[in-house]
C-alpha cells in the first residue's frame, strides 16, 4: 500500500489538467452576435415607451400613448400599489368571511371593467401628465 501511495505522489506532473499552462488549453470560441430578424428594425434605445392601454383597466381606452422614464413610474407605481391594496383586501376579507371573497371575485370579474376602467383611466391620465 505504501509503494501505491509513493507512487501516486510522484506522478508526473503533466497528468494533473490544472497545471497546463495557458497557451496549452484549447482556444475557446467567441460568443456568437445575437440573433436579429433582418427585415424587422433594431430597437431604439430612446428611453420612452409606446403603451396600449386595454378597455377593461382604462375606461378611455383603448387608447395608444407614449410615455417617458418619469411617466412609466408614475404608471408602474400606479399599478403597483393598486395590485397591493387589492392583496391586502383579500386577505383580510379571507381571514373575516372566505365566503366574501368569492362573492368579490365573482363581481371582480362580473362588472371589473366597470369598477377598474375609471380607476385605471385616472392612473394613466396621471402618467400621460407626467410623460416626461
Amino acid at each position: 500500500m505504501a509503494a501505491k501511495v509513493a507512487e501516486m505522489q510522484n506522478r508526473p506532473i503533466a497528468n494533473r489538467p490544472w497545471t497546463e499552462a495557458k497557451a496549452e488549453r484549447p482556444a475557446t470560441r467567441p460568443d456568437p452576435a445575437p440573433a436579429r430578424i433582418p427585415e424587422r428594425p433594431a430597437p431604439l434605445a430612446r428611453g420612452r415607451k409606446t403603451i396600449v392601454t386595454g378597455k377593461w383597466w382604462d375606461s378611455k381606452g383603448p387608447r395608444t400613448i407614449e410615455l417617458g422614464p418619469k411617466g412609466q413610474q408614475t404608471l408602474s407605481g400606479g399599478f403597483v400599489t393598486l395590485f397591493f391594496v387589492a392583496l391586502i383586501a383579500a386577505i383580510v376579507v379571507m381571514f373575516i368571511e372566505p365566503i366574501i371573497l368569492f362573492v368579490g371575485a365573482f363581481l371582480l370579474f362580473r362588472f371589473g371593467g366597470n369598477i377598474l376602467g375609471p380607476i385605471g383611466a385616472g392612473i394613466v391620465d396621471k402618467a400621460v401628465a407626467e410623460r416626461n
